[in-house]
């Protein structure tokens, strides 16, 4: 177990380092690079942070504890006595349990508070929205044999329209007097987060990949990132179908409400993301 915590701690910081360099000279080269090649870059930068601290705790080369690989030995464990009193490993140990905790409920205690205020707050939308929502319908591909009416609520004092990724999903707006343009915009937008492939999925790993290697400054740095990019992901499919008026209804709509950005909480998509994002 020493041995494993070790290889944690060395492993996330190192490879920390080298892909800290990656991760600058993609932000350099953005707008020169597909989004599928960001998508490769974040899947090598989890795929390396769990094989490498795999491969060092599965043939130690120190210890030999484990019972497997060309360096078991089952006297190792005899070789040393205990240490009075807890060592600096497992000091450190405790430390990133704790991390650990205090991340997860950092994110999953403002999602309960906020689906708590859903539920006292909110009011299904009216009917002229749900018209406009049903129409939408149409033109996206959703499974049609969810139920719908009551998807589309209205939560009057958010900083703007917002989507639940999780389950149960649902669309929220602030207010229902926005023009045709932008409620189309709004409800493609959102919908497509709510509905989008994996994106539920995507959220939960990069929740349990922030919380194990929460003391890794990369690992915040590529969550965010994989943040813009399903902003990007989204805008990209509500548009799939879209002519060129349609497009630019949806840009000045989407550009009006992105600007104020708001902190948002787990499982939710603020539209309010800010200027950075657009």
């Amino acid at each position: 177990m020493e041995h494993c915590f070790r290889a944690l701690f060395t492993t996330s910081l190192g490879i920390a380092l080298v892909l800290f360099p990656l991760y600058l000279l993609y932000r350099a080269c953005e707008k020169r690079l597909a989004p599928k090649y960001a998508n490769d870059l974040f899947g090598m930068a989890y795929v390396a942070l769990w094989v490498v601290w795999y491969a060092k705790c599965v043939w130690p080369d120190e210890l030999g504890l484990l019972p497997f690989g060309p360096a078991y030995a089952p006297e190792a464990a005899l070789r040393e006595a205990p240490a009075a009193g807890p060592g600096w490993l497992e000091v450190a140990a405790w430390v990133w349990l704790a991390g650990i905790a205090a991340y997860l409920l950092s994110h999953i205690v403002p999602y309960v508070r906020f689906r708590l205020r859903v539920r006292r707050e909110s009011r299904p939308a009216s009917a002229e929205t749900q018209r406009a929502f049903d129409r939408l319908l149409g033109g996206v591909a959703v499974d049609t044999t969810e139920n719908w009416q009551k998807y589309v609520r209205v939560l009057p004092g958010l900083p703007g329209p917002m989507s639940i990724v999780l389950w149960p999903k649902c669309l929220l707006l602030d207010r229902e007097d926005y023009d045709d343009a932008a409620l189309d915009a709004i409800l493609r937008h959102e919908l497509v987060h709510a509905c989008g492939r994996n994106v539920a999925s995507h959220r939960f790993s990069w929740l349990l990949l922030g919380a194990i290697f929460w003391f890794v400054p990369t690992v915040w740095l590529f969550t965010r990132e994989a943040r813009r990019r399903e902003e990007y992901t989204c805008d990209r499919d509500a548009n799939a179908f879209s002519n060129r008026e349609e497009l630019r209804a949806y840009a000045r709509a989407i550009t009006a409400l992105a600007a104020p950005r708001r902190r948002e909480a787990f499982g939710t998509a603020n539209m309010a993301c800010g200027e950075a994002a657009l």
